[in-house]
């Protein structure tokens, strides 16, 4: 049962990140805290700077390394909070 639920699990995650991997470039998106994940993992924010939740920083980092990340900060005009 354990690894059906992963399955779907897998299955719903890719479709968030396909659907994000259709915005059309230079569309603006919004995430908020932990959710910077979403995007990050679908593309959008490499090579930009983002933000993060502090306790999630040292993971994001290792998840999503072309992300700027600064979670330092409480917003980004330039990438995402």
């Amino acid at each position: 049962m354990g690894t059906q639920r992963a399955a779907e699990r897998s299955i719903r995650v890719e479709k968030v990140v396909a659907a994000l991997a259709a915005v059309r470039p230079g569309a603006r998106t919004v995430s908020i805290c932990t959710g910077a994940v979403v995007p990050a993992a679908a593309g959008l924010l490499d090579d930009r700077r983002a933000t993060t939740h502090w306790a999630l920083a040292e993971l994001f980092r290792s998840w999503l390394p072309r992300v700027r990340l600064d979670p330092n900060v409480l917003s980004s005009t330039t990438g995402t909070s």
